[in-house]
């Protein structure tokens, strides 16, 4: 068997045996949350931008905050 036959064989049974493992694991819940509900600035209040419609935040970085 070719090298390139073998590894493709043994990637096939890696996958094969993820899948496996995967499939037995409980499905998470997630659940959408409130920015305010899910984090707590501990410093530079000023460099959190929230949208106007509340669905969306970004942060400004810069030397002195990260």
């Amino acid at each position: 068997m070719a090298a390139g036959a073998v590894a493709a064989a043994t990637a096939i049974l890696v996958l094969a045996a993820a899948a496996a493992v995967v499939s037995g694991l409980p499905a998470i819940n997630v659940t959408a949350m409130v920015f305010e509900e899910g984090y707590a600035p501990l410093f530079g209040q000023d460099n959190i931008l929230r949208s106007a419609d509340g669905r969306t935040v970004s942060l400004l970085l810069d030397r002195s905050t990260g």
